[in-house]
């Protein structure tokens, strides 16, 4: 992976640029009840505990459901499991949604939950979602088909989190019948859509459930396409042979906003990553140069004139919304 450059680094920790996605108002293959969608990349693997890659995300979370999920108001919401609690400062409960089934018909239990964690918390066999598994998760106990204990290591607040970053369930039944590689050919989740076909840096095309539980999804086919090139991707959305575009370049969402046949969503990101190595590389390793790279950037001027406004800047490396975050902290 290439790595960016420093000063890029320090402006991503001032800066909360928005995720900008346009779209077509009027879906162009409405007709065949077909959603497609484009992205930069190409998907990375169809197995959710070897994934830490965001577009290959926007696939399985077609696929795979979580038992719990973050909402834009900042707090967790159901999905497999109903409720949750904690019984003690290393012990969390959990209720199992019922009448739940994976694509192949297997039913959704405790027992899924667990082989799911177990997995993820092997040390063994390393999943690359894994390691907050690993390192957190002491035991996973069924208590009935329908009710988990999660046990951690120490306290640990942050479970609710983990399990909707990395926990996507898997069937146990089903994967061990397969095996792991077929598995990560022919996935099998309890999600809205189930996988069809995968044409490496063509397209991925999943079919409706019909049997899913949260109702029959809107579209009949979900279709991903990873168009690499931004202009190319624009050009597409705007020919209509797709409905939905991702990474906009700033320069274009004014021309996509106030087009005829586009429009254009966009939220502030809610991810920081910076990759100084501030042990091995000299002159990082000292503070006061840290500090003066970063007095060095003019976040406005940036913000400005190369973002074209589609960014906020930070008073620190936290976001509003986040532990930790102080509005009162002057840039």
């Amino acid at each position: 992976m290439r790595k960016p450059s420093t000063c890029l680094l320090v402006v991503l920790l001032v800066t909360a640029v928005a995720a900008a996605i346009a779209w077509r108002p009027a879906p162009a293959r409405a007709a065949g009840n077909v959603l497609t969608v484009a992205f930069s990349t190409d998907i990375v693997t169809l197995d959710p505990h070897q994934n830490t890659d965001l577009n290959t995300m926007q696939v399985l979370l077609q696929i795979y459901e979580h038992l719990v999920a973050l909402g834009r108001d900042g707090k967790f919401h159901p999905v497999l499991a109903e409720s949750w609690e904690v019984v003690d400062d290393r012990t969390w409960r959990f209720k199992l949604r019922h009448g739940v089934r994976f694509h192949n018909g297997e039913e959704f239990t405790a027992e899924a939950v667990k082989f799911t964690l177990d997995r993820l918390a092997d040390t063994k066999e390393q999943m690359r979602s894994g390691p907050s598994f690993r390192q957190n998760i002491a035991e996973v106990v069924v208590q009935d088909p329908y009710t988990v204990l999660v046990k951690t290591k120490a306290p640990y607040p942050d479970l609710l989190a983990l399990l909707h970053l990395s926990g996507g369930i898997i069937p146990p039944k089903y994967f061990q019948s397969v095996g792991k590689e077929r598995f990560a050919r022919e996935p099998n989740g309890t999600g809205p859509y189930r996988f069809g076909s995968w044409k490496r840096d063509v397209q991925v095309t999943l079919q409706a459930n019909d049997q899913y539980w949260g109702g029959k999804p809107a579209f009949g086919e979900f279709v991903y396409r990873p168009i690499p090139e931004a202009t190319a991707r624009v050009a597409a959305l705007v020919k209509g042979e797709i409905d939905l575009a991702a990474d906009i370049p700033a320069e274009r969402v004014k021309e996509l906003e106030t087009g005829r046949n586009t429009r254009v969503v966009s939220r502030p990101g809610q991810q920081i990553y910076i990759g100084l190595d501030t042990i091995k590389v000299e002159p990082l390793r000292d503070r006061r140069v840290r500090q003066a790279l970063n007095h060095a950037v003019d976040v406005d001027a940036i913000v400005r004139d190369v973002l074209g406004g589609q960014a906020v800047r930070l008073n620190g490396p936290f976001f509003p919304g986040m532990i930790g975050y102080d509005p009162t902290l002057k840039t």
